[in-house]
């Protein structure tokens, strides 16, 4: 038997799984439905698509490889970032009342993609 757990980063709340398989650093058990199983399809997707890490052509050395992960740079650098929940379907600017419980950063791109703004914050449309 294996139990399978997620993992969220305090305080800000950055679900740790996803961003593995987001950075292409890992992928999705998915033989046995999950509840963030598209959300994982969605990004294994993309970091396959896009050859990231242990997609990619050539693997870095050891001395190329950055040991820590600075959070302000986990989202996308060319452009506005924004941040969701783990169980919302609204996106936030920083510093949003909703975002107590978990933040998790994303382009503003895929924000208006896949969920609506929040009407507190008003973030940009």
């Amino acid at each position: 038997m294996c139990l399978l757990a997620y993992l969220y980063r305090a305080p800000d709340g950055l679900f740790v799984n996803l961003e593995i398989v987001r950075q292409g650093y890992g992928h999705a058990y998915t033989q046995f439905p999950f509840k963030h199983m598209e959300l994982f399809r969605y990004y294994g997707n993309r970091a396959r698509t896009s050859g990231k890490e242990l997609y990619g052509a050539l693997q870095p050395s050891m001395s190329e490889v950055v040991p820590s992960v600075d959070s302000a740079a986990i989202g996308e650098t060319s452009e506005e970032q924004v941040f969701v929940t783990r169980t919302g379907k609204k996106y936030h600017r920083e510093g949003c009342i909703s975002l107590r419980r978990s933040k998790i950063p994303i382009s503003l791109t895929e924000a208006k993609q896949r969920y609506g703004p929040c009407g507190r914050c008003n973030p940009p449309p």
